[in-house]
């Protein structure tokens, strides 16, 4: 009895005082795309309601807006980033133009990389704030804020929508495992596409250089060592990937590395009366068709392609974003902006017509939304390849589809239940996992500034290419190899003249 009241006091002890965890003071490096910023948002704010971590956006004028600053939150806008988001829309004006806009846009980046270095006034109150840890946006183009988290003299957690072995190091195969997404390959590769993943893994094991800037760390942080970039992107403390092996493929990780897929999704929200009507007055269904915040910016033939083809359907409504006011159109009622998400969650959405960005298709995997992908930009031919393996759409090229082929495939998905079969099981296993996606990234995030990540990094991190890739032990085998043969050569020619010799003399 006595036992157990003083279980029962110390039960209570740890209720009412519980042991205090330090709580962290976190910089949050992100490229001013609602796209990238969205999911940052959703785990800062799981940080703050489980481990009442700070965190301190650096972002520009049109998204600080959208980040309510309170005591665990706050936002620095840098003059890099002004005007970035117009600049980014008039790199992709002409999407299905023969220069690719992604080529555009890195130089868009890299100029917005060495603006955001050399603002020594944004290092200075950076300094002053005292972080804990970075929590990085990981795109390869956007390096330079592994170069700023180094400057800092703090550690950094990466979250990205891509995954490259090649990069972190991860074994693996260049059968089986694509060494880069925006190569659009599978884990099915024919022969040609085998042949051209292995030399692009080479290119990028052997010359990050030719791929990523080399000048950056020389450059803005000369008061310490010179890390390569490559480098300092394999010291990353953790790696969060925005990929979830429900939507893309079982390969192998290292245990600074979780696949975090969908870490932007969220329960749906209730719609605005006007359009919960107008989406409850679809007796056959509505089909939600949104290309981001780029919409207004995409080729104006295409999308009356796009606005022709849904006017064909009478008794389906459409949703579409695009154009710069509200305004309905037959069966299609135009916005501006959408509550994207909250619409995917209406029962009366039947499909999905996306570009296929990451966080699209999460949201329509998380409502269990057949989809339809018209990709145009960078890693959305990948993810809409991807998609259609998986059973749950069709795809086209944003840029060469006809009215026929979108025809078809709107007709397709509205009649054929096998779509719709396959993404909600997949959403099922997607929504039977521990925890969201965004819960997981806080963990880890917690988990490394309370613990540090040191002890889950590999020794291949700092290893020099050559030991890596064994090339030190093949040059050994060879030569032995080489050795042996030759001797073995030079002990038979020895053999031979003997015998040659001992017949010369007998006869």
């Amino acid at each position: 009895m006595e036992c157990r009241c003083i279980c029962v006091c110390i039960a209570f002890t740890a209720i009412m005082f519980p042991i205090p965890v330090e709580t962290g003071n976190i910089l949050i490096l992100v490229l001013p795309l609602w796209s990238h910023v969205k999911p940052t948002l959703t785990v800062a704010t799981s940080l703050a309601n489980k481990y009442g971590h700070h965190s301190t956006f650096i972002l520009s004028k049109e998204f600080a807006n959208k980040v309510k600053e309170d005591n665990t939150t706050s936002v620095i806008v840098p003059e890099a980033y002004k005007n970035f988001s117009v600049v980014a829309k008039d790199s992709i004006d002409d999407a299905c133009n023969k220069m690719p806009p992604y080529f555009k846009f890195i130089t868009i980046v890299n100029n917005v990389c060495h603006a955001l270095l050399s603002d020594e006034a944004l290092f200075k109150v950076l300094q002053q704030q005292n972080f804990d840890l970075a929590y990085i946006d990981n795109v390869m183009i956007a390096d330079c804020f592994t170069v700023l988290a180094y400057k800092l003299g703090i550690p950094y957690v990466q979250l990205g929508v891509m995954h490259t072995p090649v990069r972190t190091r991860i074994p693996f195969m260049p059968s089986v495992h694509p060494a880069f997404a925006l190569l659009g390959f599978l884990d099915e590769m024919s022969f040609i596409q085998r042949v051209v993943n292995t030399l692009f893994s080479v290119v990028m094991a052997v010359s990050p250089q030719v791929i990523f800037p080399t000048d950056l760390v020389a450059t803005y942080v000369p008061e310490k060592p010179f890390v390569p970039l490559e480098v300092l992107h394999r010291r990353t403390a953790f790696h969060l990937v925005d990929m979830d092996f429900v939507l893309d493929f079982p390969r192998p990780l290292m245990p600074n590395v979780a696949f975090v897929g969908g870490v932007g999704t969220e329960k749906p929200k209730p719609l605005p009366s006007d359009l919960n009507s107008y989406m409850d007055s679809a007796t056959n269904g509505v089909i939600v068709a949104s290309f981001g915040s780029i919409a207004n910016s995409l080729p104006a033939s295409r999308m009356e392609i796009l606005i022709s083809v849904f006017k064909k359907f009478k008794n389906v409504k459409f949703v579409l974003r695009y154009e710069n006011e509200t305004k309905e159109d037959g069966n299609i009622l135009l916005m501006p902006w959408l509550p994207q998400n909250d619409l995917l969650g209406h029962p009366n959405t039947k499909a999905f017509i996306t570009h296929c960005g990451s966080g699209g298709l999460y949201e329509g995997l998380y409502n269990a939304v057949p989809m339809i992908g018209l990709p145009f930009l960078t890693d959305g031919f990948y993810n809409c390849r991807k998609m259609v393996f998986k059973g749950f759409g069709i795809s086209y090229d944003f840029c060469k589809f006809t009215d026929f082929e979108l025809s078809n495939a709107i007709q397709e998905i509205l009649d054929n239940p096998k779509y719709g079969v396959k993404i909600k099981k997949a959403s099922n296993i997607f929504h039977g996992q521990q925890g969201t996606p965004s819960e997981r990234s806080a963990y880890w995030i917690d988990h490394v500034i309370q613990h540090g990540g040191d002890y889950l990094q590999t020794p291949a991190t700092d290893m020099p290419l050559y030991k890596y890739y064994l090339l030190d032990v093949l040059l050994f085998i060879t030569l032995v190899t080489f050795l042996i043969i030759w001797c073995c050569v030079r002990s038979i020619r020895a053999c031979c003249r003997c015998c040659c010799r001992s017949k010369i003399k007998v006869d």
